[in-house]
């Protein structure tokens, strides 16, 4: 906080909630004893703002241990929140709000809060590595028609000339094929270039389904929930009974998503598990070595689950089936179903590849959108958030210490 400069007062969550709200919450949950999605206090989704914070630290999306976790203290926590600041914003007349990201707990209370107030909040969220950041006015970063229009409209608003957007939208794609960390984290590195599966030159066309890691987005709301099928994993044998019908024209490859490696849970045992389903059914480990592009680059057909290899599959010249809801479901990327039935036809029927112009777009933004920081900035996604040139990640030695021992013990 000595790095800011300016008036201003600094305020903890102690200093705002008022035994009145350490009541009124501790009261809603006496009532209110199990903590799900359809949870709500008010316009405040208690249930989808907690459960979504507990998956992020768990990878429990599937909820198997949440009766005996921490979810229902970080509930009430952020009910009491929710109702302090609340009050405080309507007591100080508070005109406008900025808020980090708000998706979880806390954060959807402030969000939650100030909507409540109807005053508008400002959602901030990292655009890439660099020091840009993205914008979102009284809707979460995950809000899709939102996201849409602000790629839409970068580059309709753009005064570069329409073969330079194009060589800056295709450089994303080709730098995340290098393996360069833009917007997220890769794991081409781990992979061995070139690296194949044998049975992917038997002569059978190659339908290539890639996983997605959909932690985040489990507990976002209705916008995300999957317009055919109840879990990823339901999905994905849906595709996988209707290929072993035709076992001796496809392949089936089944590319789990490389941050499952070290998840146990029974979803992803599950999809193990799915190589036993049939000859032409392959599953390709988290910590394989297969190379995810020199895959791509023999797929006949791609299936997405709404992770960037489907923005990027379209790119490099792909069709792409899209079996869930993202950031580019509108975006004609994908050949999306109407309904569950017209999946069969286009996981048999010959498709051409879309025009990757809405890819590129994708691209274009990832590269050059948002606005950029004056104080903030992030080299990359390991050594740090700076402000104001200070690593504001730095911790003492002993500072470590305690944080393991609270986090092991505490």
């Amino acid at each position: 906080m000595s790095l800011v400069s300016g008036e201003f007062i600094h305020l903890k969550l102690d200093d705002i909630i008022s035994s009145s709200h350490n009541k009124a919450a501790n009261d809603f949950f006496a009532v209110n004893q199990y903590i799900n999605k359809d949870l709500y206090f008010e316009n405040f989704e208690i249930g989808v703002a907690s459960i979504s914070t507990y998956i992020s630290k768990t990878r429990d999306k599937e909820l198997l241990e949440i009766e005996n976790s921490f979810v229902r203290d970080i509930a009430i926590n952020s009910l009491k929140v929710y109702l302090s600041l609340k009050r405080f914003i309507q007591d100080n007349n508070i005109d406008v709000v900025y808020n980090f990201n708000g998706r979880q707990d806390y954060l959807r209370a402030v969000f939650k809060a100030s909507l409540a107030n109807r005053i508008d909040c400002f959602n901030i969220e990292r655009a890439r590595i660099g020091g840009s950041i993205e914008v979102f006015k009284n809707v979460l970063p995950h809000n899709i028609l939102t996201k849409k229009k602000h790629i839409d409209d970068h580059w309709n608003n753009s005064e570069l000339p329409l073969k330079e957007k194009n060589q800056i939208g295709s450089k994303f794609f080709k730098d995340q094929k290098a393996g360069k960390s833009v917007i997220f984290k890769s794991y081409t590195k781990e992979m061995q270039k070139q690296e194949l599966p044998n049975s992917i030159r038997n002569g059978k066309k190659n339908i290539i389904l890639y996983t997605s890691s959909d932690d985040e987005f489990a507990a976002i709301g209705k916008e995300f929930e999957n317009p055919y099928f109840k879990t990823q994993n339901e999905g994905i044998k849906y595709v996988v009974n209707i290929l072993n019908n035709y076992k001796q024209e496809y392949n089936l490859f089944i590319r789990m998503h490389p941050n499952l490696k070290n998840v146990n849970y029974p979803y992803v045992k599950d999809l193990r598990d799915m190589k036993n389903l049939g000859e032409n059914i392959f599953v390709i480990e988290p910590d394989s070595q297969v190379d995810t592009y020199a895959l791509m680059e023999l797929a006949d057909k791609v299936i997405s689950f709404g992770s960037t290899t489907g923005l990027e599959a379209n790119f490099w010249g792909k069709p792409v089936i899209l079996l869930n809801k993202c950031f580019y479901y509108y975006s004609n990327v994908c050949y999306v179903p109407e309904n569950k039935n017209e999946i069969k036809s286009l996981l048999l029927k010959e498709l051409a590849p879309l025009d990757r112009i809405a890819s590129v777009k994708f691209g274009f933004y990832y590269l050059t959108g948002g606005l950029k920081t004056k104080y903030y900035s992030e080299n990359d996604f390991e050594s740090g958030v700076f402000f104001k040139d200070t690593n504001t990640y730095s911790y003492s030695l002993n500072q470590k210490i305690k944080a393991k021992w609270i986090e092991l013990f505490g």
